[in-house]
């Protein structure tokens, strides 16, 4: 019996001293991870705005000028200043965590530098603490939904972005009627009835004034006459033209003979054949 209650005791001690030793290990690992989410990096830069107060990081390395794009705006800071600009930096490029406070610690703005541009989910504030505007950033670029409150907290407008630019369905609300317009890379399209013409000059109206019979002279009158007389006299010579047969080679064609003439002819011919002819050997 006393062999078996050491044997308990011993195990009853290194289940102890197991848990002691987890516990030692693991206690200050958990402390210091919690300790980096609320401690206050040392690269941290507090940026003083008349009606704000921005916390920005900046990137310790150097980004080659052979990598930057010109298209895309990059934020540095200089002087405790920051600055932006597009394809250039001058200073220290801001990366990781910014935060913007009002001067009452309510949130004004909170997103992320990924070494001078603009990435992921971007939220802004009204002074009350409503949601202003919730946007989204790739690479520096405009990309994703855009959506803006009012101070109220209800949605004004929506609309996508694609590579900088508006792309797509922008819905605007106001209280009574939502609008609806579309965008093809930054530009408004029109539909098709609703597109704007060139505006023309209007025609004047030209009134068709009727002849005075009374000023009309004996001569013009002639005149009218014969010209009629000619056109009517050009309109039978076309119509007996079309009448009269002609040939395929454009020479009028002559009507067939009739049996006495043929006869006529046949009996001349013989005449001719059988009468003498004088000749110079006759003569002599």
């Amino acid at each position: 019996m006393n062999f078996q209650i050491r044997k308990h005791r011993k195990r009853n001690i290194m289940a102890v001293c197991k848990r002691f030793l987890i516990c030692a290990t693991c206690i200050p690992l958990h402390l210091a991870l919690t300790a980096q989410d609320f401690a206050v990096p040392k690269n941290r830069i507090p940026v003083k705005y008349s009606d704000f107060m921005a916390y920005v990081l900046t990137y310790e390395g150097k980004v080659k000028t052979s990598s930057l794009q010109n298209e895309c705006t990059y934020y540095w800071i200089k002087a405790k200043q920051i600055h932006s600009s597009k394809g250039g930096y001058e200073g220290d490029l801001l990366h990781g965590e910014y935060t913007a406070l009002y001067r009452n610690d309510a949130l004004k703005e909170k997103g992320t530098y990924n070494k001078g541009l603009k990435v992921g989910e971007w939220k802004e504030w009204h002074l009350n603490g409503e949601l202003k505007l919730i946007s989204h950033y790739k690479k520096g670029f405009a990309r994703g939904t855009f959506i803006y409150y009012n101070e109220s907290g209800k949605i004004v407008r929506r609309e996508y972005y694609k590579s900088g630019k508006l792309h797509g369905r922008q819905h605007v609300y106001n209280d009574t009627a939502e609008t609806v317009l579309r965008y093809k890379r930054g530009k408004l399209i029109t539909p098709k009835n609703e597109r704007l013409r060139p505006e023309r000059p209007p025609r004047e109206k030209t009134k068709h004034r009727k002849k005075n019979t009374s000023n009309v002279t004996s001569d013009e009158k002639n005149n009218d006459a014969a010209k009629e007389e000619e056109k009517s006299s050009h309109g039978k010579s076309k119509l007996k033209s079309k009448d009269e047969p002609k040939a395929a080679n454009g020479k009028e064609t002559k009507e067939p003979a009739t049996d006495k003439e043929t006869k006529d002819k046949n009996a001349k011919g013989k005449k001719d054949r059988h009468a003498p002819t004088n000749t110079k050997e006759g003569n002599n």
